[in-house]
């Protein structure tokens, strides 16, 4: 053995390339076998569950992950019972296939509920679809066409203006036959609870995940929100002002029962059936034949309740409720992978990645760790108060967003970084996508809660100007009249920091007061109302009819 060893040495020392050469490849060898080992022989890391990864340590699945589904309907539901909770009844009203659909998702929602399953039919709502369905079948295309555009022509129109039964007789129809479930919906807002359980698919697409979720009743409340406005409207013109202001301000409590939901379309279907409230409380307010007294009695219940949102409830909905679908997403990855796949979590994904064959070793912890990092300062972004730092806050996010968009733009066009990254720089590289993809930055800001509380603020001086007309037979020459027997002080426009914008005619008939909206721009009262294209948003309140600005005196503007 000796002797063979001594051999190898004198080769060696007589063939000095061969042997720099040989340990070269040798050393290459070794640093290929360990980087395989390092980046495919591995299993992927354990998640760990902490507050740092997982956020929730409890509860917990059979497998040990969080069930982020359980939590979130824990903290939704706390205090809910069959007896006090709204969405019972509002099931009642809209019956078990939910909107027409074929399936019967109303009666699993009944079973999470713990009350009885529905009967497959009933007076349940009839949607706007299924109703022309029902009076326009057997009509040829075209005239199906016209006759569906005619009805939503004058729906629009009902639920800005006072009509009649003799003006939209299919309206009138369609509000009658939906009578019985929007008296469930006035019983349901009575009602001090929300809990609509998050009810999760459990096939092979969706997998059980927060995320693949559906939401059932929200759609199906906003149209009849819509129902209850367009009745009030319809009372407005017959007189029955008492009924009228009972269907709006069962509209605002129906808003904030679903907007008291931790989830985004629970906010989102109550910010939108409250806009169908301000609608009505301007209708109301603005009519020539509004008893003061009711006026008054009116204003002071709206500004008795709540805002329909606040800043608090948007950075709620993101700290907790949308940071545990990402994170769901996450853990769901490291269990199955393909279950992630309808969720375009390998949609752009830098090359290597996840697609290798067999796969990079990831490890996931890394990834909780930097998702949730960034919903950290994402809820600090929306939560803050203070409009200076929010815009710093904002700048920042901005910023650290732009980059990350560059490094995996540069990743797809050269990969190999990822393959020297090792686990946990690929988890790192992994949370850039899903921050990138699913924190929806520009969803959240605060103006979201700004057009609520301007809408909220439009109502209560809608209905100032309305008892003011009804005690001094025309609206006051400026805004400052209404302080302090109808206003405690003159509104301040939310967007601009100045009082509304007024204008009034010589004969106190006539007025046009708004904010200037979202965009911080006079658009001269205008809404876009639909229109494509449009980018006018002011919130207005408009009384007298149609007239020219040169007959307005214009006031509260500098």
């Amino acid at each position: 053995m000796m002797r063979a060893v001594q051999g190898f040495g004198r080769w060696m020392r007589r063939h000095p390339v061969w042997t720099v050469f040989g340990g070269m490849s040798a050393l290459l060898l070794l640093l290929a076998a360990i980087a395989i080992w390092v980046n495919f022989g591995q299993s992927w890391p354990a998640i760990r569950v902490s507050r740092e990864t997982t956020y929730i340590i409890g509860p917990l699945t059979p497998n040990g992950m969080p069930d982020y589904v359980a939590a979130l309907n824990e903290r939704m539901g706390a205090g809910v019972t069959p007896e006090n909770n709204a969405v019972v009844l509002l099931l009642q009203a809209v019956g078990p296939r939910l909107h027409g659909a074929e399936t019967k998702p109303g009666d699993q929602l009944a079973d999470e509920l713990g009350v009885p399953r529905l009967p497959a039919s009933g007076d349940y709502l009839l949607p706007r679809e299924q109703y022309l369905n029902s009076i326009l079948s057997g009509l040829d295309f075209e005239e199906r066409q016209r006759r569906e555009k005619r009805f939503d022509e004058e729906l629009d129109a009902a639920t800005s203006n006072p009509w009649t039964a003799e003006q939209y007789p299919e309206l009138q129809e369609w509000i009658a036959r939906n009578e019985k479930p929007i008296a469930v919906v006035h019983e349901a807002v009575l009602r001090p609870k929300y809990f609509h359980p998050i009810i999760p698919i459990r096939d092979e697409i969706s997998d059980g995940l927060l995320i693949g979720s559906p939401y059932l009743i929200g759609e199906p409340c906003a149209e009849l929100g819509r129902l209850l406005l367009i009745r009030a409207t319809l009372r407005l013109n017959e007189g029955r002002f008492h009924d009228a202001q009972a269907d709006v301000i069962a509209i605002h409590r129906l808003a904030r029962h679903l907007a008291s939901g931790l989830i985004t379309w629970d906010r989102f279907y109550g910010q939108k059936i409250e806009a169908y409230a301000s609608l009505g409380d301007v209708q109301l307010a603005i009519h020539p034949d509004l008893p003061a007294d009711l006026a008054k009695e009116y204003r002071k219940e709206l500004e008795r309740i709540p805002p329909v949102t606040t800043i608090d409830q948007w950075r709620e909905t993101v700290d907790f409720a949308q940071r545990l679908k990402v994170l769901d997403l996450i853990v769901a990855f490291h269990r199955k992978p393909s279950a992630t796949m309808p969720f375009g979590v390998r949609r752009s994904v830098p090359p290597f990645l996840l697609d290798c064959n067999p796969p990079l070793t990831v490890d996931l912890n890394e990834t909780l760790l930097v998702v949730n990092k960034a919903f950290d300062q994402l809820a600090a972004l929306v939560g803050e108060q203070d409009d200076s730092r929010r815009t710093l806050l904002s700048e920042d996010l901005q910023s650290a967003a732009k980059s990350r968009y560059h490094h995996l733009r540069q990743l797809e066009k050269r990969p190999f970084p990822v393959f020297l990254a090792g686990p946990r720089g690929r988890g790192a590289i992994f949370a850039e996508y899903l921050v990138q993809e699913r924190l929806f930055l520009g969803a959240y800001n605060k103006n979201r809660s700004r057009i609520d509380a301007t809408r909220r603020q439009r109502s209560i001086l809608a209905l100032a100007l309305g008892e003011y007309r009804a005690r001094q037979g025309r609206f006051p020459q400026s805004l400052s009249e209404l302080v302090p027997d109808y206003l405690e002080e003159t509104p301040i426009d939310l967007f601009s920091g100045k009082e509304w914008i007024y204008r009034v005619s010589d004969d106190g008939q006539s007025l046009l007061t708004y904010s200037i909206g979202e965009n911080r721009v006079d658009d001269n009262g205008q809404t876009s109302d639909g229109t494509i294209g449009s980018k006018a948003d002011d919130i207005s309140i408009r009384a007298g009819g149609l007239v020219s600005d040169d007959q307005f005196i214009e006031t509260g503007v500098e």
